[in-house]
């Protein structure tokens, strides 16, 4: 093991209850997601096949330029509040 690894390893923090609880909570709509798509996947094989999965990339294509519109404002904003910047509304 590297140097780094090993200064890694000893940082760990173990896997109790309260950081596996938040784990779940933090990314429960993934969790029901891929749990969704399992059982209409089991309910319903056609759902994996290749024509389905190109399917639904093309219908949520359209969406893409909007969501990453979206996406990149709000980092924007928060890198502008963690560097104390005012809100330029309040000069009004």
């Amino acid at each position: 093991m590297s140097k780094e690894s090993k200064e890694l390893a000893a940082k760990a923090q173990p896997w109790d209850a309260k950081r596996v609880l938040s784990l779940i909570v933090n990314n429960a709509l993934m969790i029901i997601m891929v749990i969704a798509a399992i059982a209409i996947a089991i309910i319903n094989p056609n759902f994996v096949s290749a024509s389905s999965i190109v399917n639904i990339i093309s219908q949520t294509a359209a969406y893409l330029p909007a969501a990453l519109g979206v996406l990149l404002a709000l980092f924007q904003r928060i890198k502008e509040i963690q560097r104390g910047e005012e809100d330029d509304a309040k000069n009004y």
